[in-house]
């Protein structure tokens, strides 16, 4: 099953810090870049739960959000 970012985009945030997510490939990752954190999805479904983020680096986050085409709050 894929996942489609597109129709959730306005229902889900970042249960951290309530930021907006940007899709990745495989993750959807915290606009906020004071949290930086990336949730998995996992046979298309996102796992928004504290445990199974991971924080990334400024490095990569900026990587990942800068390459992202969808807007950031």
């Amino acid at each position: 099953m894929a996942f489609e970012f597109e129709a959730i985009a306005s229902l889900v945030k970042c249960p951290g810090c309530g930021a907006t997510l940007i899709p990745a490939e495989n993750a959807l990752i915290c606009a906020n870049p004071e949290h930086r954190f990336s949730f998995p999805i996992l046979d298309g479904i996102p796992l928004l739960l504290a445990e199974e983020a991971q924080e990334l680096s400024t490095e990569e986050w900026t990587a990942m959000t800068s390459s992202s085409t969808h807007q950031q709050d």
